[in-house]
């Protein structure tokens, strides 16, 4: 068992290792007024000693007092929390402050910008308040602040029945919604995501019955059902639109009767049975989404609830591995199998390939100026995905992975220290049986510039809380960063010098009701640059693809591209004569679109293509 200096401070590594730990000053409870106790994120470096440290406590000398109105500009009286943080040069300090009975909250602050934060509990238990991170610049000795938030104002209510209309009590029912706020960095290190997640939950009543009062938004609805043993069974209904003081009253979640089983067995190749394997299956009616699944038990046998559909259904196991780096996780992935479900019970028998391990990949992760870094997250995983595996960098920005033939790619995670943030790298490995790489070097890179921008509708209204990635290939390696838009519609992103991939994550502008926007390539040299993105509304059904004319390259071959207002899964299928279609790809068409390029064939006079959505 863990000391309680390691279960508080993490293990005692040698000297000199690199690590990233946050050191604290603490002291006893100070004496009015509150004097607000540093905190400090340090990168040590080997052989790097750091002798100057000053950890200074500091006395607020400013009076920030924060209450809230609801979007009618009414005082909102509500029991929470208010939190306070500043960030100079590497050191943070951290405030908190409960709201009083008249729904205010006094801050011991100084001048500076401060990024604020709240929770608030309505007084509607199935409730919630939205409460975006905002922030202030604090001037003066006393200053007021008014908080805008999305107060609960629609009854969201609605059903868990089956599909006779029968009522499914005692279902765990929960709302949630993404509520847009920070800078949005993305990093191991950095913290903040720039993006918060404000949900509710509630339990069916005998009549199956659940209500929440919610504030205007898209919200996602999940029910989760219980079953004896290690099975369970959940159900999804995303992109749920709620309008500011209108309520809907008949949201139905229908969960078809769960009348067979999908059961079996998890065994290696030698028929030895493999214990506390997670199988899962998953299925889609409709704009509904079910999961089920079950753990193998000693004699590799699981069972999972399951209704009438084709269900695809995986396994998977995780073994930690604490030997050589601080974690490893080791995955052992079984690709997944299409079953039909139809009147009976349904058999399904893994057979898992034991991990041959063939080789040793070893390297360091260290920055451009080759200082080590340690305590990152490194991963490695197969192409074929049915190996990954995941550690931390020990002393000196050691990692070691094993494995066995084929292609692999390793990749770091970003992280920030007092330089700035860095961006970790991801490269291609070809992994041959018996033959060790033990020089590997990762090089992570500090950002030298930024994308920013905004994302806007058709009026030049901001869209918040849209996920942004991006991509690109600096000297053979390739790196990626992101970030999140604010209450505005404003991102910030961290990159480097080189040409840049930018674009906004589907999923979450496709349930705001938008298209899917194309990429946009951005080159950075030695600037920051700015980009606009402008989305559309989605019209008719956003699922309809569109193959464009085919283009023939100079090479022969022929180029196809599928274009959908939504991100969705699609299967491209060619014929000779309209009649005989055969599968020949599926893609989806993230940020709008695909192209497919098929080799010229020979002997072949004419060829039809058609594109069909995969449910």
């Amino acid at each position: 068992m863990a000391s309680r200096h390691e279960r508080e401070h993490g293990p005692n590594w040698p000297r000199g290792t690199a690590i990233v730990r946050c050191f604290s000053a603490t002291a006893p409870a100070p004496a009015s007024p509150e004097t607000l106790f540093p905190q400090i994120k340090l990168r040590i470096i080997d052989g790097v000693d750091q002798s100057n440290f000053s950890f200074i406590a500091r006395v607020p000398t400013n009076e920030v007092v924060v209450s809230f109105q609801d979007s009618s500009g009414s005082n909102l009286v509500a029991d929470g929390f208010v939190s306070a943080s500043i960030t100079l040069g590497i050191t943070n300090y951290t405030t908190q402050s409960r709201t009083d009975p008249s729904g205010r909250a006094s801050l011991r602050l100084w001048e500076g910008i401060w990024r604020l934060t709240a929770g608030l509990a309505p007084q509607d238990s199935n409730g919630v308040i939205g409460i975006p991170a905002r922030t202030i610049t604090v001037t003066g000795t006393t200053q007021t602040v008014s908080w805008m938030v999305q107060s609960p104002t629609s009854h969201l209510r609605g059903r868990v029945m089956d599909d006779l209309g029968a009522p499914i009590s005692n279902a765990w029912v929960i709302a949630d919604h993404f509520v847009a706020g920070g800078d949005g960095r993305v990093g191991s290190w950095s913290g903040d995501s720039g993006s918060e997640t404000e949900e509710a939950e509630t339990t069916t009543g005998m009549d199956g019955v659940f209500e929440f009062t919610l504030f205007a938004g898209s919200w996602n609805l999940t029910a989760f059902l219980p079953h004896a043993g290690y099975a369970y069974s959940h159900t999804s209904l995303r992109n749920l639109t709620v309008l500011e003081g209108q309520d809907r009253t008949n949201v139905q979640l229908i969960v078809p009767r769960l009348t067979a089983q999908i059961s079996g067995s998890v065994k290696d190749t030698s028929g030895h049975p493999m214990e506390r394997f997670l199988v899962g299956g998953s299925t889609k009616i409709g704009d509904q989404a079910f999961q089920t699944s079950g753990l193998t038990d000693d004699q590799g046998q699981f069972w999972m609830p399951a209704f009438e559909a084709d269900w695809s259904v995986f396994a998977e196991f995780q073994v930690v591995d604490r030997s050589n780096c601080p974690i490893s996780s080791y995955w052992q992935i079984v690709p997944a199998r299409t079953v039909t479900v139809n009147g009976t019970n349904v058999s399904v028998e893994f057979v898992v390939e034991p991990l041959k391990i063939t080789a040793r990949l070893e390297g360091r992760i260290v920055d451009r100026a080759g200082a080590p870094v340690s305590m990152l997250y490194v991963s490695a995983t197969n192409s074929e995905g049915t190996s990954r595996s995941s550690a931390l960098s020990g002393s000196a920005g050691v990692f070691a992975f094993e494995a066995f033939a084929g292609a692999w790619s390793i990749s770091a995670g970003n992280f920030q220290d007092a330089n700035g943030v860095f961006l970790g790298p991801k490269v291609s490995i070809a992994v041959e049986d018996g033959v060790d790489q033990t020089d590997l070097l990762l090089v992570a890179q500090r950002s030298t510039a930024r994308i920013t921008g905004a994302i806007t509708d058709n009026d030049a209204r901001g869209l918040a809380g849209l996920f942004l990635f991006a991509s690109a290939e600096v000297e053979g390696t390739n790196y990626s960063s992101g970030g999140v838009t604010d209450a505005s519609g404003h991102f910030e992103i961290d990159v480097l010098d080189g040409h840049w991939q930018v674009g906004v994550y589907d999923w979450r502008l496709n349930g705001l009701g938008f298209a899917s926007v194309p990429a946009q390539s951005v080159t950075v040299l030695g600037a920051n640059e700015t980009i606009q993105f402008v989305a559309q509304r989605i019209h008719g059904d956003g699922r309809v693809p569109t193959l464009a004319w085919p283009i023939r390259l100079g090479d022969g071959t022929l180029q196809l591209k599928v274009s959908s207002q939504t991100a969705r899964s699609y299967r491209v299928e060619a014929s000779p004569n309209l009649l005989d279609w055969m599968a020949i790809s599926t893609n989806v068409t993230a940020s709008g679109s695909f192209i497919l390029t098929e080799q010229r064939l020979a002997n072949t006079h004419s060829r039809f293509y058609r594109v069909v959505l995969v449910p």
